[in-house]
């Protein structure tokens, strides 16, 4: 059996998604064996077979946002940088919006808008409201970086 028709075999589809039917790790990340020893994540499989090489230095993106999709419509050869301004909702340490780069400043009672880019902070200003303050994240994300498909839509 050729790696395509093993892969083809533990595709379903489901809403344009090819969902990933075999094992999928504690990431959510899907993964196929090679044999002994020889185990590779499956969007990059998917990217290998039906798109090309990846390019080096390169990871591949997931358009849809969706881990265990393997379609290789929904992926995308992007820089580390890339990868991470394609993200969805608040990172892990803000609890206070539960809103991309939306902060809450508990002196003020007030919100605030900080990205990260290039390894620096950049600042987008306080918001009486916590729906003012996301279009103004947004808007920044659309003007510094160059892969939020999210925001774009």
């Amino acid at each position: 059996m050729t790696l395509k028709s093993r892969f083809l075999a533990k595709v379903g589809n489901r809403d344009g998604c090819w969902e990933w039917t075999a094992f999928i790790d504690k990431a959510g990340y899907p993964r196929i064996g090679l044999g002994r020893n020889s185990v590779l994540y499956g969007h990059r499989v998917a990217y290998e077979l039906f798109v090309g090489a990846i390019p080096d230095g390169s990871e591949i993106d997931h358009k849809c946002r969706n881990r265990s999709c393997v379609n290789p419509d929904h992926l995308q050869a992007v820089t580390r940088k890339q990868n991470a301004e394609n993200l969805n909702g608040a990172n892990a340490g803000n609890r206070s919006s539960r809103i991309r780069n939306v902060y809450l400043h508990r002196p003020s009672g007030r919100w605030y808008v900080r990205i990260g880019h290039n390894n620096r902070s950049i600042y987008g200003g306080y918001f009486n409201t916590i729906e003012e303050a996301e279009s103004a994240a947004i808007a920044l994300r659309n003007q510094i970086h160059t892969n939020n498909l999210k925001d774009r839509a």
